[in-house]
């Protein structure tokens, strides 16, 4: 059994692999950064997530991702994605009342 330190550095590990980093700041002439790095959950690495879990049969987890991802994280093609697999999975109620929370969200339909 591995310890609690080893499970937290693997576990931060995972995690970290499954985000893309995202410069912020300046460079100088040397093409140094400066200024902090951010990691930001990037749109098409979250639909791909929410397909998966869609396919899964965790319908339930992927609007749970979805609700609690960056807002930058969200848009159009994102909220499709989720409302394209509960309607598969033949949720009917819950895809239409995603597609109201496009609006609350300020995220615009096409």
């Amino acid at each position: 059994m591995q310890h609690a330190s080893t499970q937290r550095r693997a576990a931060a590990q995972n995690l970290a692999s499954q985000v893309v980093p995202r410069k912020h700041g300046a460079t100088t002439k040397n093409s140094s950064r400066v200024g902090p790095s951010k990691r930001l959950l990037l749109p098409h690495v979250l639909s791909v997530r929410l397909k998966k879990l869609c396919e899964e049969g965790k319908i339930n987890d992927a609007v749970t991702m979805l609700k609690n991802s960056p807002l930058d994280a969200q848009n159009t093609a994102v909220w499709n994605t989720l409302i394209w697999g509960c309607m598969k999975a033949k949720r009917f109620k819950l895809s239409y009342e995603l597609f109201i929370d496009v609006s609350r969200h300020s995220i615009h339909r096409s």
